[in-house]
């Protein structure tokens, strides 16, 4: 681990764990969703409200193995070099990091120790998506 994000690291973990940990719930579900993802996919409301959360779950997500940066593209969904801009109003269009889980037993396996509801279809939340495409089918005939 990077020696400059240890201190700032233990200090979130020691005073704000349940942020922290929130937030790294919300992360891990729309992986579980996506075969990659930023942290801006994350709804608006369930997004941490302290400055330094959201990067530092990151780095704590990446450093248990439960996620990695995924450096691929994907001209569809405006991801280039594992990076594209943020999909956040709040954000400015500023580019942020893609990522994707690297293991989806280890993601349900994390999402269990915290607490959160696991799906019981083998990890998807939403089994009717079309991962390739990102579309989710109604059920109905086309």
């Amino acid at each position: 681990m990077n020696a400059q994000l240890c201190e700032p690291l233990s200090q979130l973990a020691a005073w704000k764990p349940g942020e922290v940990a929130a937030f790294a719930v919300q992360l891990v579900r729309v992986g579980l969703n996506r075969p990659h993802f930023g942290t801006d996919d994350v709804p608006e409301h369930l997004q941490p409200v302290s400055h330094g959360v959201a990067g530092s779950t990151v780095e704590m997500l990446r450093n248990a193995h439960v996620i990695r940066n995924w450096y691929g593209s994907d001209p569809a969904s405006g991801v280039v070099a594992g990076r594209r801009r943020s999909r956040r109003a709040a954000a400015n269009g500023r580019k942020v990091d893609v990522y994707e889980l690297c293991s989806r037993g280890v993601a349900v396996e994390f999402l269990r120790r915290h607490g959160a509801s696991v799906p019981d279809n083998g990890g998807w939340l939403f089994p009717e998506m079309d991962m390739a495409s990102g579309v989710i089918s109604t059920g109905g005939a086309a």
